[in-house]
């Protein structure tokens, strides 16, 4: 994609620039250190370009525009950003690791085949005992609870397992009373059932009361979590009524407003209530650090 970006702008790769981290030539700054995919308003404006498509990456605008000179290109992008990825292990289960669950993301766009820069990199490029920088985000709220008494209800369909097998093994390490309920799903389960073996295992032995499980491509009807969550509405409701804190991890766009619109019609059901009685008991639990979302 470098090479693709260097001869959209009619360049070799060899120019000096100057970056935000100091000086370097323009193809190690592309291949390390610039985002060569996302196309800001900065961008646009150093570029000259006023009438680019709204889902234009970098390759579009520069076929837009022809021969660039390697600074403006350079000063035209934006530093390469951090990715952000749930820690899906507990220190207590994995001392001295941290385990990431990396769906590998792989789409077309304007008829050129385009992949995750993350998520590729660390599934294809990234050797065994390559190194890697990395940083840990703390999140003040999205964690087991620390009273191992709470009930917890778990949504993380796809990769939005991660932060609930940390959960999981956490309490598992801690030996926590508090009842566990995980809704999970994907496509298809003979693909698509991510740490099955571990799951499974927790539910034989107790540690998972109830694991409920969504294929949406595996049968004549499609079944996401959220079709799980209302077929059980007088369970989850009860499991609210004793306490449970509820975690829901995954797309932000359409899962996580699908579930939070599931969970509203569960508890107007189950108070007997208006919307506006659902939305204000949800908002009580999130107060209360009861409902917590991690989306993206």
């Amino acid at each position: 994609m470098v090479q693709a970006v260097l001869e959209a702008a009619g360049l070799t790769g060899k120019e000096p620039v100057t970056i935000k981290s100091g000086p370097a030539r323009l193809r190690a700054a592309l291949s390390t250190q610039l985002d060569i995919v996302t196309v800001t308003p900065n961008a646009l404006e150093a570029l000259g370009v006023t009438d680019a498509p709204a889902d234009a990456q970098v390759l579009d605008v520069l076929a837009l525009t022809g021969p660039v000179d390697a600074q403006t290109l350079a000063s035209a992008l934006r530093p390469l950003q951090g990715r952000l990825y749930s820690i899906s292990s507990s220190p207590k289960a994995h001392p001295g690791e941290v385990h990431l669950t990396v769906g590998e993301v792989h789409y077309d766009l304007h008829a050129r085949a385009c992949k995750g820069v993350a998520s590729t990199f660390l599934g294809k490029r990234l050797s065994e005992g390559g190194m890697v920088g990395v940083y840990v985000q703390k999140s003040a709220h999205f964690h087991p609870p620390t009273d191992d008494d709470t009930p917890l209800i778990m949504i993380g369909p796809g990769t939005g397992i991660a932060p609930f097998r940390a959960f999981l093994e956490e309490r598992e390490a801690r030996g926590a009373k508090g009842k566990n309920w995980l809704f999970f799903g994907d496509q298809h389960a003979a693909k698509d059932y991510l740490y099955k073996d571990q799951l499974e295992g927790w539910e034989a032995s107790g540690l998972l009361d109830k694991l409920s499980l969504a294929w949406s491509r595996d049968g004549a009807e499609k079944v996401y979590v959220q079709t799980l969550l209302e077929d059980a509405k007088d369970e989850v409701f009860d499991w609210l009524r004793h306490g449970a804190a509820i975690y829901i991890c995954g797309a932000a766009s359409r899962m996580a407003v699908d579930v939070e619109k599931a969970l509203l019609r569960i508890i107007a059901h189950g108070t007997g209530g208006d919307e506006a009685t659902a939305k204000a008991y949800l908002d009580d639990m999130a107060s209360n650090h009861r409902y917590q979302r991690d989306v993206y």
